[in-house]
């Protein structure tokens, strides 16, 4: 585990590590960018976490209940999320939060937002960290 870098032995995605160190990784300032992936009543304050405030496991400690967890849905994809195979990497505001969810690929996770459209739960927004970046317009 000496290469790259890892959040409870989670490896970080290489575009999001070289994103933070180029300084491309900051939250966009173009409201229709960032509403673009996400319902427009869910983005309240949003930011991307720096990688020195980059969440993992410790971070939801404490942190239960289909609130944080959400549940398994058929409807919005995945529903739930699994807080040891997760790390938070922004939100949209107070308790919208944005992880990257390891449970498909360790290589390539997808990214997760925790949305409350009738219910508390977790939904792809991106594929990857590189898809996710190229839609709210993060490149190098």
């Amino acid at each position: 585990m000496s290469d790259g870098i890892y959040i409870n032995v989670l490896p970080l995605p290489a575009a999001l590590v070289s994103g933070v160190a180029s300084g491309i990784w900051q939250t966009p300032k173009n409201r229709d960018v960032r509403l673009s992936l996400f319902p427009a009543d869910e983005v309240v304050q949003p930011l991307l976490y720096a990688l020195v405030d980059t969440q993992g496991l410790d971070s939801w400690v404490g942190m239960t209940g289909p609130g944080y967890l959400g549940r398994v849905d058929e409807w919005i994809g995945p529903g739930d999320i699994d807080q040891s195979r997760a790390v938070l990497i922004g939100d949209l505001g107070p308790d919208k939060l944005i992880a990257l969810d390891y449970r498909q690929s360790e290589a390539r996770p997808s990214v997760i937002a925790l949305t409350s459209h009738e219910h508390f739960s977790w939904r792809r927004v991106a594929d990857d960290i590189e898809s996710f970046m190229q839609a709210i317009l993060l490149s190098e």
